[in-house]
């Protein structure tokens, strides 16, 4: 076994590599793993209901895989959970086989802002920050107050980025809450998938699955005693990935799963204490990120 199939065994399976082992079969209830961004040429495909291929990676870039006569699809092939790099456009092309492949992924839907740290009467609150792109805003701090009343007052402190405000510090131990951290958008776009069929695609009831995954939640904002943390804002949803397909016999589609992930929840605020006249508000929750974009479906010649 050379260097290139030690750490990816299905490269034995190309036709050039090893022309006696290009059948590819997925039994029901098996999932074969295989990398992104490689070129993947079998004789034959058939993913029985309840079988998957998956491709995995953390890099976006396009995985080739050239079947070279008939190809069954089942069961599912899953392409899923990319990282996504924290600029307005991300585009990813090559050329293959006389054909462009291209993707732009469109970092344009924004986390939740963080929620407001709980004060009283007329002191400031600790601001929620946000909405930003790539992650939700950390929620604000809480009050803290000293127990004769009005002695000392310690408004929260405002976030910062994904950061959570810090609740205000006394020394009685009515010290306001830290602020919920934003949620991160992390590994959660779909991936990318050329797939070329030179014989018959039978793909009824069977899926290819290239949705953005749902972004991460927000903190709840924490309670110390007096007044609570603001929850941390939602990061914005993963976008959906893109299948181009070249096929040149008899088709049965497959669904292809091209919907984006949804936005992450803002976390929770909390009620304050009640030892005040008037009382500690509640601090306030973050707000949800919005959903991703969705993906695309391309055929070519």
């Amino acid at each position: 076994m050379n260097s290139k199939t030690q750490d990816d065994p299905l490269l034995l399976i190309r036709q050039d590599v090893n022309p006696e082992a290009g059948k590819l079969v997925i039994p029901n209830g098996t999932t074969i793993p295989i990398r992104s961004g490689r070129e993947y040429i079998f004789d034959s495909i058939d993913i029985k209901q309840g079988g998957i291929l998956k491709i995995t990676g953390s890099k976006k870039e396009w995985t080739k895989i050239v079947i070279i006569n008939e190809c069954k699809i089942e069961g599912k092939i899953v392409c899923r959970n990319f990282e996504t790099k924290e600029q307005p456009n991300e585009t990813i092309e090559e050329i293959y086989n006389g054909n462009v492949l291209k993707h732009t992924y469109s970092n344009d839907k924004m986390g939740g802002r963080g929620g407001h740290g709980a004060s009283r009467s007329s002191y400031p609150r600790g601001a929620g920050a946000g909405p930003y792109n790539y992650f939700g805003g950390g929620g604000g701090g809480g009050i803290g107050m000293e127990g004769c009343r009005n002695c000392h007052v310690a408004p929260g402190g405002g976030a910062g980025g994904r950061n959570p405000g810090i609740g205000g510090q006394v020394s009685n131990h009515h010290d306001g809450g830290d602020g919920g951290w934003g949620g991160l958008k992390g590994a959660i776009d779909g991936g990318l998938l050329y797939l070329e069929c030179r014989g018959d695609l039978s793909g009824g009831g069977g899926t290819i699955d290239v949705r953005g995954s749902k972004g991460g939640a927000g903190e709840d904002g924490t309670y110390a005693g007096c007044g609570a943390g603001g929850g941390g804002g939602g990061a914005p949803g993963g976008n959906g990935g893109k299948v181009i397909f070249r096929l040149l016999g008899d088709i049965i589609p497959p669904t292809v799963m091209i919907n984006p992930g949804k936005g992450g929840e803002g976390g929770s605020g909390k009620a304050g204490s009640t030892d005040w006249s008037p009382p500690i508000e509640q601090s306030g929750s973050g707000s949800a990120g919005q959903e991703g974009n969705e993906g695309e479906v391309e055929f070519v010649l």
